[in-house]
């Protein structure tokens, strides 16, 4: 059978038990292997699941085939479904029915359709329970949507692949894994967005490349000259047509509702499921030539976001083969006309044609998957992962698109604290029942409304909203919690009554990225749509999810976080004679109780206006009151400036060292805020990515008395590092006022404290970032603030070298935590593959986990009980390294190893061309012999004959005297080895000088003043690997800067200690490079607590390490243990884990 037969037969009315034998059960296992129960009915044997099914609407569920497939068998379900019941609203009913089943049943297929409409759709579902550790325990379930009307391509084609393995060799018998990779959905999102994101590759292609279009989209006729500039200069076109292809996705989730080309006089589900595609097909050859112009974007306007309710939403397409048809007025703002939609723009029809096809291969569903209940098909959750891929350069914007099951966690653990803290009389087991499976059984309706009530008051906040993941987390436990809540309460709400609620009451979110607000946004509508029976005009949510730069509520070092507040007072401000200084037009802003109630009154009118004018009318009203107070707050300091410089800038009398630096600051400030202030006066409105004023747009969270703020504060902000970009995040927010500010570190460390200044009093934080901050020096002022006596981390759970994000190495953690008095008492655990499935099975996780008190001084290790034990013993009897009598250095850094770095044969050049033999002596003396990191053993080293030309600037060489050392360096051109960082140009290539510093051309990049230090015994290591060694060296060899080495007092004794298990124990939470890496630094050895010795000990390390071939590791791992005095069970530990 092709993929071409299947899909017609998958397109099809549902076929019945025989016909789906004859073709899928039997090409897939085989007659032999497929038995026959003859409709054994399940509920006969099982009554107690009849309530459950009743009351979902199943009539019956009959078992017919089995099939074995060895450890894990499949059971085949046909399930009959009153035709009262619509399986997209009726999905969570089922899924709680199929979990029961699957209580009895490891694998199943179910075949679930309608009771007396066959000409309606019907679904096959593969269920499976994992039984490995890093899969959980949980049903998984993939369904197809099948039958008249839908794609049916990828069910086909995962079919056709499944009996395609089985016909090329009939011994091959399918197991449950060979099924659940076949129906994955993962597989069909990576194949959606490849080639979307070729057809979002058309379009701009042909933009930039179209002159006109390309003027009028970017100002310029021709691309720009360098690779950075061009990019800048085409990001205008490359965010239009995100717009667009945006704009027609979304449509594509409409009109799987059957919203869209309604018969006139019709009612709404009655259109086609492929209109766009029918429209362009329609369409004259003309029209097809401006399709964009001539048919788009007259529907996008004058259909989609005009209300055309008096005339029956009846809008003429303007296509006569379609005519005129019931288009929905949806509102909301995505299909709003702005001055991008009013450019002419033209494409070739085949794009359009192209990707009409292409869309139209694919189920769209317009509800989001569930981690562990997935319909196969291109879901709302698909338009995020194309936003997190489609972002400009993706690791510079730190953005890594969550998996959905670590959103479900972060999402479950912080409602349930906040749940947790807001009803302390309510049992912890009851609440996490409702939150992780919505079980409301005997739960008193008194409770219910209590628990409804604080659900219904809940402030939540993603303040780096990226594509609305996490806020998208919590509206569907929301809702579903609230929905299980609807029985026991006097009230009856609509699904979407209750989703419309959620979204205007308790999400709130920000991003800088424009694209990301605009696709939260659409999510959020999406949200609304799939629970409508009907088209109802979708809110607007231009203040809850906005665009800005969360992080700064400030422009220069003026704070705006007041300026909403009623009896806001200019500054004063000095005028000169002729009144020069003009604030009257600055002085509208919220200096009275009035004007802050009506600014109140227009952000909540906002939000449900359908009304295009008055929509424009609030829109200009709101920005222009915000823009105007915050220019009253700097219009007359700006002014102030500038009269300031402009009198020193006069001053007859030199200037002192404090009128410099005041004018230095005062220029500064006049930078920071004159672009600004323009864009306002030009505007009436803030430059949308300045900043972000969270007390002014989001003033009914923070007004809320007793509670100003956010009761949970939830994300995965971007990693940056501030230093990145020639250090431009550092630069911007290093005056910001952040405690965890350090230049060297992460913006995700300013998010940490951000969030926590945005929590109402017992609010709760739930962030997923990099890890880095728990060891590293950095996030030294990260960890002291977390460590503050307001702010209790509740649970820290650090998955190093267990990878989460699809296509970063980062090493991450989650951290929730409360504005609440610290108690020292967070529930920690290192996730390791094998306790993943915490994740899904949070019992694990409370199994697991050991309490931790983590200090504001040290690193964050997260220790179970043995390890803490073992950690007591170490600080009872060990000393720091960094306080004993050695010194630990990095090794040689040349800038340039090509030319100082030499082999064995071309130091005997150097040497044989040296004009008399005091010359040779000086220069033998001046190479040395030199280990890289990978020439390093355990004790050892395998020298691989290099040496170091050793021109230390400590020791001032006079390169005069070494005319062969010379003239061989100048073989590689002066102008490479000079120290000035500058770039030159030779025979037409680019290259630059070494990295500017003092030294001469001839030296090394290092001045290595510790050169003697070379010649004593010491332990060298490599810098950064995966295997921690050290080897012994006395003979005065260098080590390359990929090495560090240690000098001193009782060095053969430590040398030993480093390389045993219990060494290595102690490296362990040694920082890490982004790939896995141990960096061990200088700054990993000295906090190294080793007990001191006497002289006998450290005399019989000495002759552990004469002969280096006969070291007894296991009696000095035994000494070392009897020097911490572990037990059998601790050292048993550290052998069985580091050895």
């Amino acid at each position: 059978m092709s993929v071409h037969y299947l899909k017609h037969f998958l397109q099809q009315p549902f076929p019945g038990k025989a016909a789906f034998f004859a073709h899928i059960l039997l090409p897939l296992f085989g007659e032999e292997n497929v038995i026959d129960t003859y409709d054994e009915p399940l509920l006969d044997h099982h009554p107690t699941l009849r309530p459950m099914a009743e009351a979902t609407g199943i009539r019956a569920i009959t078992r017919i085939a089995h099939i074995d497939l060895g450890l894990q068998p499949l059971d085949i379900f046909d399930i009959t479904v009153a035709d009262r019941v619509r399986m997209t609203q009726n999905r969570v009913g089922v899924q709680q029915l199929v979990r029961r089943i699957m209580d009895t049943y490891s694998g199943a297929f179910l075949l679930i359709h309608y009771e007396g409409r066959p000409d309606w759709e019907w679904r096959f579902t593969f269920c499976h329970k994992a039984h490995d550790a890093t899969s959980g325990t949980d049903a998984r379930r993939f369904t197809f949507l099948l039958g008249p009307g839908q794609a049916c391509r990828t069910a086909a084609e995962n079919f056709r692949s499944l009996i395609d393995r089985r016909t090329a060799d009939p011994e091959v018998q399918l197991d449950i894994d060979d099924l659940r990779r076949a129906f994955s959905v993962e597989a069909l999102s990576r194949e959606f967005f490849a080639r979307y994101k070729a057809h979002y590759a058309r379009f701009v292609d042909f933009m930039v490349s179209d002159v006109p279009m390309r003027q009028d989209f970017t100002g310029t006729s021709r691309p720009a000259d360098t690779p950075e500039a061009r990019n800048r200069e085409e990001k205008p076109i490359r965010d239009y047509v995100k717009k667009l292809l945006g704009r027609i996705v979304f449509l594509h989730f409409v009109q799987k509702k059957r919203w869209l080309g309604v018969p006139l006089g019709a009612p709404w589900g009655e259109g086609p499921d492929n209109f766009l595609l029918h429209l362009f097909s329609a369409a004259a050859p003309a029209q097809q030539a401006d399709f964009l112009d001539g048919v788009l974007e007259p529907l996008f306007d004058r259909g989609l976001d005009t209300d055309r309710s008096a005339e029956g939403d009846a809008y003429d397409t303007l296509v006569p083969a379609v005519g005129t048809v019931r288009i929905p007025w949806l509102s909301g703002g995505l299909f709003e006309r702005d001055r991008q939609d009013r450019l002419p723009s033209r494409f070739p029809p085949e794009l359009f044609r192209d990707l009409f096809e292409m869309l139209a291969e694919y189920n769209f569903t317009v509800d989001e998957n569930d981690p562990d209940d997935a319909e196969v098909g291109v879901d709302p959750e698909m338009l995020g992962r194309i936003f997190e891929n489609l972002l400009e350069n993706n690791n510079d914007t730190g953005a890594f698109y969550t998996p959905k099951e670590v959103v479900r966690y972060m999402c479950r653990e912080s409602l349930l604290a906040h749940l947790v803290a807001t009803l302390p009389g309510v049992d912890a087991h009851t609440l996490r029942a409702l939150v992780e499976s919505h079980n409301v059984e005997q739960l008193p309706a008194a409770l219910a409304e209590k628990i409804d009530r604080a659900l219904a008051d809940v402030k939540i906040c993603d303040p780096a909203i990226g594509s609305g993941a996490f806020p998208m987390g919590l509206l569907r436990l929301l809702f579903a919690c609230r929905t299980a809540l609807t029985p026991l309460l006097e009230a009856r709400r609509t699904a979407a009554d209750l989703k419309r609620h959620i979204i205007r009451h308790n999400i709130y979110g920000v991003d800088i990225e424009r694209g990301a607000v605009d696709i939260a946004r659409l999510r959020f509508w999406l949200a609304l749509i799939v629970d409508a029976p009907t088209p109802l005009p979708l809110p607007h949510l231009d203040y809850k999810i906005m665009q800005g730069d969360s992080l700064l509520e400030r422009i220069a070092d003026v704070d705006l976080s007041h300026i909403a507040e009623a009896g806001a007072v200019a500054p004063p401000v000095q005028q000169d004679l002729f009144g020069a200084v003009d604030l009257d037009a600055a002085r509208v802003g919220f200096a009275t109780a009035e004007a802050c109630a009506t600014f109140r009154r227009n952000l909540e009118r906002a939000f449900d206006t359908g009304d295009h004018e008055e929509r424009l009318r609030l829109r200009t009203s709101l920005h222009r009151r915000v823009a105007s107070a915050v220019l009253w707050s700097l219009a007359p300091r700006l002014e102030q400036a500038r009269r300031t410089l402009a009198d020193l800038d006069a001053a007859a009398a030199p200037l002192t060292p404090r009128q410099r630096k005041e004018q230095a600051r005062l220029q500064a400030f006049v930078e920071q805020v004159e672009a600004p202030v323009a864009y306002i006066n030009a505007h009436h409105a803030l430059p949308p990515t300045e900043c972000f004023l969270w007390h002014t747009w989001f003033r009914d969270v923070f007004e809320r008395e007793g509670r100003g703020g956010f009761d949970i504060v939830i994300g995965n902000p971007p990693y940056i590092q501030l230093q990145a970009n020639g250090s431009l995040l550092a630069t911007r927010y290093a005056e910001a006022g952040y405690v965890t500010f350090d230049k060297r570190g992460d913006i995700y460390s300013l998010f940490y404290e951000l969030s926590r200044r945005l929590l109402a009093p017992g609010g709760h934080l739930c962030f997923i970032t990099s890890n880095k901050w728990m060891r590293a020096a950095y996030g030294a002022a990260t960890r002291r603030f977390l460590a503050a006596e307001d702010t209790d981390v509740l649970q820290l759970l650090d998955f190093a070298g267990t990878r989460i994000f699809e296509n970063a190495t980062v090493d991450i953690n989650i951290l929730l935590a409360a504005h609440a008095p610290n108690r020292r008492d967070t529930q920690a655990l290192t996730i390791t593959p094998e306790l993943r499935s915490c994740l899904t099975d949070t019992s694990l996780f409370r199994q697991h986990a050991a309490p931790c008190a983590f200090p504001a001084d040290e690193s964050w290790v997260i220790l179970s009980p043995i390890e803490a034990a073992i950690k007591r013993k170490i600080e009872a009897v060990g000393t720091p390294l960094s306080e004993w009598d050695i010194h630990i250095y990095r090794g040689v850094l040349t800038g340039c190893n090509d030319a100082f770095i030499i082999p064995t044969a071309r130091r005997d050049e150097i040497l044989a061309a040296c004009r008399d033999e005091d010359e040779r002596r000086r220069t033998a003396e001046l190479i040395r012999p030199i280990l890289r990191g990978r020439d390093i053993k355990r004790y050892g080293y395998e020298w691989a004959e290099l040496w170091l030309i050793a021109t230390f600037p400590s020791r001032h060489y006079d390169i005069e005297q070494y005319p062969a050392v010379r003239d061989y360096l100048l073989s590689f051109g002066r102008e490479k080895l000079e120290q000035t960082g500058a770039t030159y140009t030779r025979d037409g290539q680019e290259f630059k000088a070494r990295k500017k510093t003092n030294n001469q051309w001839f030296e090394t990049q290092d001045s290595i003043s510790y050169w003697e230090d070379f010649e004593q015994p010491k332990i060298m290591w490599k810098r950064v690997g995966s295997i921690i060694r050290f080897c012994y060296n006395e003979n005065g060899t260098l080590g390359l800067d990929s090495t560090c080495f240690a000098a001193g007092k009782c060095i053969e004794y430590i040398c030993c200690l480093l390389n045993s298990p219990m060494g290595h124990y102690m490296l362990r939470n040694s920082p890490t490079t982004g790939t896995g890496d141990l960096l061990i630094s200088v700054q990993a050895i000295e906090p190294i607590m080793v007990p001191r010795i006497d002289e006998d000990k450290r005399l019989w390390f000495k002759s552990q390490l004469s002969n280096l071939c006969s070291v007894d590791e296991g009696k000095i791992s035994e000494i070392i243990f009897d020097l911490y005095g572990l037990s059998e069970e601790e050292r048993f530990y550290i052998v069985s884990n580091y050895a």
